[in-house]
């Protein structure tokens, strides 16, 4: 009787085509992880902003207009400070502030161009994400 030693084509063969389903499977479930992740740092910093404003509002009674550091943190004693913002995917420059009007704002995050963050370039083509003065966050195309 002869010694078999190692493994027959066959076997091989299903090997690997049972890692290659389980890799069809996974890869989009890691994807669409990383998309939300991407999606809540910037809900997380948004929030902060909007707390940022409407601690603004009650203190003045108004939103301040006045803004800075990638023209977002509102320029007062209790504003953020430089890269208070920055995060895995996002950094200052990518948010902005808009519509300020009498009781109302939009603070959004958008891709900027040179961005500092260090996976900032993972986030080219994603769609900006606003909050507004009421925490209604929504994801315009």
């Amino acid at each position: 009787m002869r010694n078999r030693r190692g493994f027959t084509l066959i076997e091989l063969l299903i090997v690997i085509i049972i890692v290659g389903i389980l890799a069809a499977v996974s890869i989009p479930m890691m994807t669409a992880n990383v998309n939300a992740a991407r999606a809540t740092e910037a809900i997380a910093s948004l929030g902060a902003i909007r707390t940022q404003m409407r601690i603004e509002n009650a203190t003045t009674g108004a939103y301040n207009t006045n803004v800075a550091v990638g023209n977002v943190v509102p320029d007062n004693p209790e504003g953020f400070p430089v890269g208070s913002l920055n995060g895995h995917y996002w950094d200052d420059n990518d948010y902005t502030i808009s519509a300020v009007a009498a009781g109302t704002f939009i603070a959004q995050c958008a891709p900027a161009a040179g961005g500092t963050a260090p996976e900032s370039n993972l986030v080219a083509g994603f769609n900006a994400i606003e909050i507004n003065q009421d925490g209604t966050i929504t994801q315009p195309n």
